[in-house]
């Protein structure tokens, strides 16, 4: 079962600086808010460095 607070069905990867995201729908007056998950990549290869930044 997955979290109801989640709200991509699977891990959005970013290979580079301006990728495409898909729409994702939320319920209007929402105010816990939800998660999306995003893993940043380099060339397919997924990036695990703590100084990068994704802002979305």
């Amino acid at each position: 079962m997955t979290s109801y607070k989640d709200a991509t069905v699977s891990i959005i990867h970013l290979d580079y600086a301006n990728a495409f995201i898909p729409d994702v729908r939320l319920n209007g007056g929402d105010e816990d808010g939800r998660t999306i998950c995003v893993q940043p990549c380099s060339d397919g290869v997924p990036i695990d460095d703590e100084s990068t930044e994704v802002w979305l």
